[in-house]
């Protein structure tokens, strides 16, 4: 059985060392945004999977059996899909996991065919490829495509797709950029317009609870305390997450010695 450390090759990069600008550009590639993180690619350099933070030694080689067992079943998919062209099942899961390891130049093709089997997605398929491609553009910072994906699905008028986690993270994206923006208080509010579709639509989301969580938040830092107050007074008294409790108690508390 070959050792496990021998089936890959191991690099070490740091991205803040002027001698080496190639490491930037290669931090800017697989979209590394803090550190320490861990990038696992193909030979000729796409991405398999990005993994922030610290590992110890069993956590980190479960990590690498697990990336192994990934991309073993992922060129599998590729000779099935190969093999079986027009099988519109096998076109979709691959073109998935080409968006997920956000490789579109291979995803594209793929795409482009399921839409041409499928121009009004009868069977559901584009709207599940639309998502992902909208929660790709998000993790790019490329909100406008984010949001075009987002018309595209809505644009298929049978759709009832759960879209909470792309609702979702544009709500954090405005969320999180306001402050960077002319008008940060318009940008807080497209945020609470997000987070307030998750709220109405999805009550069996993950994201639920968080998405109140919030909008408390928004409205704070958008300044209209009393607003995030009323959020924040009643996610206390439904909220089943602990930790989702616990951050809208912090934040009620420090709202309430604010107005004192």
């Amino acid at each position: 059985m070959i050792k496990l450390s021998k089936q890959f090759i191991n690099l070490k990069l740091n991205p803040e060392d002027e001698k080496e600008p190639k490491n930037r550009q290669l931090q800017q590639k697989y979209k590394v945004s803090g550190f320490p993180a861990v990038v696992f690619a193909t030979p000729d350099g796409n991405m398999i999977s990005n993994n922030p933070g610290y590992r110890p030694p069993v956590p980190f080689a479960e990590l690498m059996k697990r990336t192994l067992e990934q991309q073993a079943n992922f060129k599998k998919l590729v000779v099935m899909q190969r093999n079986d062209p027009k099988n519109l099942n096998l076109m979709v899961d691959l073109a998935l996991l080409y968006i997920e390891r956000e490789n579109l130049g291979e995803a594209q093709p793929l795409i482009d065919q399921i839409t041409q089997n499928d121009t009004k997605d009868q069977v559901g398929h584009l709207v599940i490829i639309y998502q992902a491609l909208g929660l790709m553009y998000l993790s790019q910072g490329k909100i406008d495509s984010a949001e075009s994906q987002l018309e595209e699905i809505l644009s298929i008028e049978h759709s009832d797709t759960d879209l909470s986690s792309l609702y979702f993270q544009l709500g954090l994206y405005y969320g999180q950029n306001a402050s960077n923006q002319p008008q940060p208080s318009e940008e807080y509010q497209k945020a609470i317009v997000f987070f307030e579709t998750v709220v109405k639509k999805y009550p069996k989301s993950q994201v639920f609870e968080e998405a109140q969580l919030y909008i408390g938040i928004s409205y704070e830092l958008k300044g209209d305390r009393n607003q995030a107050k009323k959020v924040l007074g009643k996610l206390r008294n439904t909220a089943k997450n602990s930790e989702i409790l616990n951050r809208a108690n912090s934040f009620l508390d420090r709202l309430n010695k604010l107005s004192q």
